[in-house]
């Protein structure tokens, strides 16, 4: 990684009882460490909030002039009121060493918040790539070993150290891989630093919707990979990532930092190929499939067919040495391709407009998830699309960082971590470095697998009161819904108007054992 050492501080000061209330974003080699108890949404707790993001947005200054990205300021202040006398302030060294006559003068942003809120800064985050020396780890010590569904702390935007501990593996290894929450990248190949306002407008404004190879993107916690397909059979390469129906890179460089990520981590990761927009025939798709199959150690690493499909749990895919997740839509994966799953469904609103965007999900979470779940997997399109007046207006329309600045502050993060928090998966975004995402799952991941260990609690319990209700050779056990495993253990005694139930226990979704 290019050498940029800075560390960040975004301190709250003056609200209520707390004096000062921070979250660090360590732009240092370090990986702070993060507790493996659940965390509900910190509003649930009435606990203010605050944390750094990249604004999708760029600064320019003139038509071939390279644009500077910017860390933006956000903070949700809860229940808490504030007065004239609370601020937020941003540090490069750790304000709790500093004098009280510093602490002012040392501070490179100081905002006077409202309850929710962003604001740009005039720092600037350089372009950086990461190596494989970042992904390394000292073995023999289990604090500093490679993570297990470790996603990096999203308050600590860049890291060149994602991994840590490995107590988080055993956190999660109860959580199905239907119930894990997942950050993921919308069109992840196409991908391109920003090169000047004129290429911008000419070229990228609407086929660009990251800003992070897919080794960073990977890095930096992304666990999802949206992928668009095309064959070219007249070009050496023959395979390209696109974006609808324009090329952006050979299909071969993905799949190359793919394979450097598994080798050098023990992660959990979903490849979803999921359109195939230019020159796909049945020859195209077995080409491709032989492909996918040959490259190293995917064979090995990708998740066979099961009959527990995708509730198999975390625990047993990293067990069985198993974690790489292969969708693809297409028939082909009906043809004794077991190395391939079906289709992740896509929750698309196809707008361009938020109150659409938000209106879209809160039905579709209300209404279909509950069926979907434990199916198959689906992800959240948390993302706004251009429509043709778009594309035909051209320079007078936002392209797609305008788009993800949009949707970023109008309250993704917000809506995510609670009205969506219990429901969603997979969620994709553009320019992902411009939400909490990958922070937010890593919560929610926490909380879920402390409800997958009670629901095991249960599960014993039940177990205990059935076997005690087969004493008296009366139990029944029903499913309420076939999609639904209900059971239902009741102990019946006998009494002069016939049985009586003596005890009844229902457990959703826990069958006994």
């Amino acid at each position: 990684m290019r050498n940029w050492r800075a560390k960040f501080l975004l301190v709250l000061v003056g609200l209520s009882s707390l004096s000062a209330f921070s979250v660090g974003t360590d732009f240092t080699a370090r990986q702070s460490e993060n507790s493996a108890e659940p965390t509900a949404s910190k509003c649930d707790q009435n606990v203010p909030i605050v944390y750094l993001t990249i604004n999708p947005a760029l600064v320019t200054k003139g038509l071939f002039s390279r644009g500077s990205r910017q860390l933006q300021m956000n903070w949700s202040l809860c229940g808490h009121l504030t007065n004239s006398a609370d601020s937020i302030r941003l540090y490069n060294t750790n304000p709790a060493k500093m004098r009280p006559i510093e602490l002012d003068s040392q501070a490179l942003e100081k905002v006077f918040p409202n309850i929710v809120g962003r604001h740009a800064t005039k720092v600037q985050v350089p372009e950086f790539e990461f190596g494989d020396r970042d992904l390394t780890s000292n073995a023999s010590d289990p604090k500093t070993q490679r993570m297990h569904l470790k996603l990096p702390l999203q308050d600590s935007v860049l890291t060149e150290r994602a991994f840590g501990a490995t107590y988080l593996r055993e956190s999660l290894s109860s959580l199905m891989l239907s119930e894990v929450a997942l950050p993921g990248t919308h069109n992840s190949g196409a991908y391109s630093q920003y090169t000047d306002f004129l290429s911008q407008v000419v070229r990228k404004k609407f086929l660009i919707a990251q800003e992070e190879s897919i080794f960073n993107q990977l890095v930096l916690g992304i666990r999802y990979l949206d992928l668009r397909v095309g064959y070219y059979p007249e070009s050496p390469e023959k395979f390209f990532l696109n974006h609808d129906k324009i090329r952006i890179m050979p299909l071969k460089t993905i799949f190359d930092q793919v394979t450097r990520f598994m080798a050098a981590t023990n992660e959990i990761l979903v490849l979803d190929f999921h359109r195939f927009p230019v020159g796909f025939n049945a020859e195209a798709h077995q080409q491709l499939v032989e492909m996918i199959k040959a490259q190293p150690s995917w064979s090995t690493l990708a998740l066979p067919e099961s009959t527990l499909g995708t509730n198999i749990t975390l625990g047993e895919m990293w067990a069985g040495g198993h974690r790489l997740f292969i969708a693809y839509e297409d028939e082909v994966v009906e043809n004794g391709q077991h190395l391939l799953w079906e289709n992740v469904i896509h929750l698309w609103a196809n707008t361009a407009h938020i109150f659409q965007l938000k209106d879209y999900l809160s039905k579709r979470f209300a209404l279909d998830v509950s069926f979907l779940q434990g199916r198959v997997l689906f992800t959240a399109n948390a993302f706004l699309t251009p429509q043709v007046n778009d594309l035909v207006s051209g320079l007078q329309s936002p392209g797609l960082r305008d788009l993800a600045e949009k949707v970023s502050n109008a309250g993704l993060d917000k809506w995510f971590s609670t009205i969506w928090r219990s429901a969603f998966t997979i969620v994709s975004t553009d320019f992902f470095m411009g939400n909490r995402m990958i922070k937010l799952c890593t919560e929610v991941n926490l909380e879920r697998a402390a409800a997958a260990r009670r629901s095991s609690l249960v599960r014993r319990q039940t177990s205990s009161i059935e076997q005690e209700a087969r004493y008296n050779d009366y139990v029944v056990k029903s499913s309420l819904f076939k999609s639904v495993p209900d059971w239902i253990v009741v102990r019946y005694v006998k009494t002069p108007s016939g049985l009586t139930p003596q005890r009844v226990r229902i457990v959703s979704q826990v069958e006994p054992n």
